[in-house]
């Protein structure tokens, strides 16, 4: 028998709006969250009229969160720290920067969430550096962005774990030594058709560190797959959705190919 979660089914990916479905899921039902949520305005998917409407959407969407998580467990929540705002759409006579990620950390603790250390996500493969400002001579250089931050969120209460699930998600020391620090390094996906996707080395790591076997890892901003994906491979349940239908076949395609290349290599072992 299918396990469901509220009207949908677990380790599946729906179309809708991500309130609309949060709204009909149970309270505390979900293990994790890993997410990339749109960035304001920066693609032409996400469309605001004001940077003030985001973030009210931005804590709409922490407030259904923090329903849905269960007590003690963690949203990792990538995004920019800022977000440059040209003049043209701010208003303004000279250009901003959007403060996302301090904006996103007082939603999440107005929703009851505590923030934990940020992680900074360094892409050396996005070094196109660019001379802007006052090149070559100073006092107004403008550097060039090359990180994305992961906002690790917590929702306070008791931990409740499998002692049997936990014994078979047990990290080995290699790993812990490389990723238990603030700063990870790994390119960007290069392949992946989603204009914006984020590598599946992010919420591979979110999900080894901060679930276990069996848990169930959400995702209100599924995109292209990867954070199911992930979840797949890692022996953990998940369920995520997005508002675009093309997305949401793109991301189940995926998976269902990414099951296949790891059938057939286990079937060649």
């Amino acid at each position: 028998m299918t396990e469901m979660l509220g009207p949908y089914r677990i380790n599946d990916i729906v179309c809708g709006d991500c309130l609309d479905v949060m709204a009909k899921l149970p309270d505390a039902c979900v293990d994790m969250v890993v997410t990339s949520p749109p960035y304001f305005n920066l693609k032409s998917y996400a469309c605001w009229e004001t940077y003030e409407d985001y973030i009210l959407d931005v804590c709409r969407w922490l407030h259904q969160l923090f329903r849905i998580v269960k007590a003690g467990r963690h949203v990792l929540w990538n995004c920019p720290e800022k977000l440059k705002y040209p003049p043209r759409e701010s208003g303004l006579p000279e250009r901003t920067y959007l403060p996302i990620l301090s904006d996103t950390e007082r939603c999440a603790r107005l929703a009851g969430f505590l923030p934990e250390r940020v992680i900074v996500w360094e892409k050396p493969n996005c070094n196109n550096q660019r001379m802007f400002g006052s090149y070559p001579y100073p006092p107004t250089i403008i550097v060039t962005p090359i990180t994305e931050v992961v906002a690790h969120l917590r929702k306070p209460g008791k931990l409740v774990v499998n002692k049997e699930a936990k014994s078979r998600s047990k990290i080995t020391k290699e790993d812990w030594v490389k990723w238990a620090v603030n700063v990870w390094r790994f390119s960007i996906a290069i392949s992946n058709p989603h204009p914006a996707p984020f590598p599946a080395e992010l919420p591979k790591r979110c999900v080894t560190f901060w679930s276990c076997k069996d848990d169930l890892i959400f995702d209100p901003f599924m995109g292209s797959g990867t954070t199911a994906i992930a979840a797949d491979r890692l022996g953990r349940n998940f369920f995520g959705c997005d508002i675009n239908a093309g997305y949401v076949k793109m991301a189940l395609n995926r998976l269902e190919e990414d099951r296949q290349k790891r059938a057939q290599l286990e079937m060649n072992l």
